[in-house]
């Protein structure tokens, strides 16, 4: 049986790394990084991670739709020039 790719927490610079590439600040990704590095990179449930790339995206995204900063609503959150609609 073929052994399954084992999931490797990123470091701090490759998070660093993903935000910038996304044009987000170095806090947002201190958030993301200590959050999930203090969650030992478990789910709820207690699984591990597959993908911290995708992790990283969805967190991105459930802030720029909660964002408290934001003073006007808009229909859609911009992530490194993209669009995407706010529900």
């Amino acid at each position: 049986m073929a052994k399954r790719n084992q999931f490797t927490p990123p470091t701090r610079n490759e998070v660093y790394i993903y935000f910038r590439l996304l044009n987000l600040s170095d806090k947002h990704s201190d958030a993301f990084y200590l959050y999930y590095e203090f969650k030992e990179w478990r789910n709820d449930t207690g699984e591990q991670f597959k993908n911290w790339k995708v992790l990283a995206y969805n967190w991105i995204l459930s802030f720029a739709r909660s964002n408290p900063f934001k003073k006007k609503r808009s229909n859609g959150a911009k992530i490194a020039g993209h669009l995407f609609p706010i529900k």
